[in-house]
């Protein structure tokens, strides 16, 4: 979740602020692949990844490498790079809509009370634009938490999630008491941290 906020608010500001007329174009791009099927999406990242994939490809067009490297497929990395790649637009979107809505006057109105142009972003378009990316970061955080089918496709023996876990103990090892209880450990822990960050987005409201 952390990977997906560190490179997705960065787009969403630069869409917002600096896109101007083809910032709906690309917010179109963004929006297309949450329509293609995820199995799809993952085998895509597959053929990109792989030890005969695009990275690798590319990497010994430039000699950069002799023979592929198995850090990008089959491992933990290649889940946490899929899952940052497929999930990162939904994180994008709400956080380019919330700030999207700042009228520029306030902004200006900032800058005409002496803000530098860090503490413009500071106390004003990041305060504004926070429930967005709260409610971008729940989204990431519940799928990627939940998410069984990504480690299974990509990630191999090494690669796991909190929701493989929970169907390994389900349809591998048959241990439903365990499983059961892990799931509800996912549904409780998620809805803890809805709340909470449904309290602390009031409380800066107010």
């Amino acid at each position: 979740m952390s990977s997906c906020i560190l490179l997705g608010y960065p787009v969403a500001y630069f869409l917002a602020r600096y896109a101007g007329k083809f910032k709906y174009a690309i917010l179109l791009m963004l929006i297309i692949p949450l329509f293609m099927s995820y199995i799809i999406k993952i085998y895509m990242m597959r053929s990109i990844l792989g030890y005969s994939g695009l990275i690798n490809k590319v990497l010994k067009m430039l000699d950069i490498i002799e023979k592929p490297l198995e850090f990008f497929l089959w491992n933990q990395n290649s889940v946490i790079i899929t899952l940052v790649i497929i999930l990162l637009p939904l994180i994008i979107i709400p956080t380019f809509i919330s700030l999207d809505k700042i009228p520029t006057n306030i902004i200006e109105a900032s800058f005409d009370l002496g803000c530098r142009p860090f503490q413009a972003f500071r106390y004003v378009i990041f305060p504004i634009g926070f429930p967005g990316l709260v409610v971008g970061s729940i989204f990431v955080f519940i799928l990627a938490l939940g998410d069984f089918v990504t480690p299974q496709l990509v990630g191999g023996t090494s690669g796991f999630t909190y929701g493989k876990i929970i169907y390994s103990n389900f349809g591998m090892a048959f241990n439903w008491p365990f499983g059961a209880s892990l799931a509800s450990i996912l549904l409780f822990v998620s809805v803890i941290i809805i709340a909470l960050t449904n309290y602390l987005t009031k409380k800066r409201k107010s």
